[in-house]
């Protein structure tokens, strides 16, 4: 099993239609290669988890560094892992785009910090323990939107 983080610039050419058409096409790929992932979007930046057999994962990557709605892409870290965090194939997806969602994510960061500890004094977003946060975060608003619908 291996991990693969990047970051990349979101092309001004992306549109709202594009994003789900784009969203929907990582899925489909995705499962296809028994590849999970994680991609947040923050202001112009994606920041983007992805887990799965390292060949399988080195060839999503080599796909996104020249996909059209990606510049600028740069590998954060990358190695070997013992098991996924994302145990669904597929992709998570977040866009915070308000600024309630800039306090959401501070907190989510000072939650992993606290429970953590030591661990998450790693200052970089590229830290296993962050996208595991991330995961029990995504969940957590999964259920509470659940719970709204079923009311």
């Amino acid at each position: 099993m291996f991990y693969l983080i990047y970051i990349s610039e979101v092309s001004s050419d992306l549109e709202s239609a594009d994003t789900i058409g784009m969203l929907d096409r990582a899925i489909t790929n995705n499962l296809k290669t028994s590849i999970s992932s994680c991609l947040l979007r923050y202001r112009s930046k994606f920041i983007r988890y992805l887990e799965g057999d390292m060949d399988e994962v080195l060839e999503l990557f080599d796909r996104i560094e020249i996909d059209k709605f990606h510049t600028d892409v740069s590998i954060l870290s990358f190695g070997p892992i013992h098991g996924r965090e994302f145990n669904t194939y597929g992709l998570h997806y977040e866009h915070f785009r308000v600024d309630y969602d800039n306090y959401t994510f501070l907190k989510l960061l000072l939650d992993s910090f606290i429970t953590s500890g030591e661990d998450a004094l790693d200052p970089k977003p590229s830290s296993l323990h962050f996208w595991s946060t991330v995961r029990m975060f995504l969940e957590q608003k999964n259920q509470s939107g659940k719970e709204k619908t079923r009311t």
